[in-house]
């Protein structure tokens, strides 16, 4: 179990004197009233302002009694703990076929699709990535978001709803596309990507990975819309279809991109209910707000888009991707 709350000790008998937890392989404690410890060395003091009553309901993760420091021993502990990570680089491989036949594939299926449009399959490859990075960063920003604030009695279900659901969900699909001969992965790549995927997942149909976490329809369609936009070949982005023909300068535009319009529709993407008048709007208004600063971006850096002009030279820290809502 990725999470949890251990049975509170106490020393005299009476309430508890100290609880010990375990958040995504990060061991940490807390003392009502005293301070809190992560890996038996470090002090962070997460306050009980009741007095010194009561367990993990009353110690909250604040601003000024070590609730950052936690958090970002927490970011960098999920990043190397496999229950987190192991999705994605199983997802990752899947996909990082370098045989010639099946790019073709990838790059003929694509065109098909898109008539007119002249892509190669080390390019899509690449976006697949990108995709992944995105997801990877999304549910982190997500996960350390929702526990900002929270009591560490929170975790548990915070955790759950973030970390654990979207693991589930990457296994499904990972489990569907390795029932695939790689024909099928290739001829399927844009449904695998964002579209329909059949499946007999927990939930009916996998879902694809870019909607992975979206629990609203109708936002996994403003999310289609918007990733149209700004793929419209009006954008003149860094590395696309010149030199780096595998796209990475483009891909790490398209990345921060991706994450800026997740990040200021968040409170969208599982909306119940949806008001289909109201809500589509305000997705909308993010969709013109992203759009607008990718031209004028462009316009005024010599008709091209790169990486370093964007909101904080391209930084995925929230401070930096709520600039873009602006």
């Amino acid at each position: 179990m990725p999470v949890k709350i251990d049975r509170p000790i106490s020393t005299s008998g009476g309430p508890p004197t100290i609880i010990y937890g375990t958040i995504g392989g990060l061991k940490f404690g807390g003392t009502p009233g005293r301070p809190a410890i992560i890996n038996g060395n470090s002090e962070i003091v997460f306050n009980n302002t009741a007095g010194g009553t009561g367990g993990f309901d009353a110690l909250t993760i604040g601003q000024t009694n070590g609730g950052p420091e936690f958090l970002e021993q927490l970011q960098g502990k999920l990043l190397h703990d496999p229950y987190f990570t192991g999705p994605f680089n199983v997802l990752k491989a899947q996909m990082a076929n370098t045989d010639e036949g099946f790019l073709a594939r990838l790059k003929e299926g694509w065109e098909k699709k898109h008539p007119g449009a002249t892509i190669n399959g080390k390019i899509l490859q690449n976006q697949w990535n990108a995709t992944l990075e995105f997801k990877q960063n999304e549910a982190l920003n997500e996960l350390l978001t929702r526990m900002s604030g929270s009591t560490l009695d929170q975790l548990p279900a915070t955790y759950t709803a973030v970390i654990e659901k979207q693991h589930i969900a990457l296994e499904e699909l990972s489990r569907y596309i390795a029932s695939l001969p790689s024909d099928a992965i290739a001829d399927n790549f844009e449904d695998l990507l964002g579209g329909t995927v059949p499946g007999t997942g927990a939930r009916g149909n996998v879902a694809s990975l870019e909607y992975v976490s979206y629990g609203t329809p109708e936002y996994r369609d403003l999310f289609k819309e918007f990733k149209e936009k700004i793929q419209n070949p009006r954008y003149n982005y860094e590395g696309l279809n010149r030199s780096d023909v595998g796209g990475e300068a483009y891909y790490d535009i398209y990345n921060v991109v991706l994450n800026a319009f997740s990040w200021i529709t968040r409170e969208k993407q599982s909306k119940v209910p949806w008001d289909p008048v109201a809500d589509k709007a305000e997705v909308r208004a993010m969709i013109t707000k992203i759009t607008n600063r990718l031209e004028t971006t462009q316009n005024a850096n010599g008709g091209v888009i790169r990486k370093k002009d964007l909101p904080g030279g391209g930084s995925l820290e929230t401070r930096y991707l709520e600039q873009w809502g602006i």
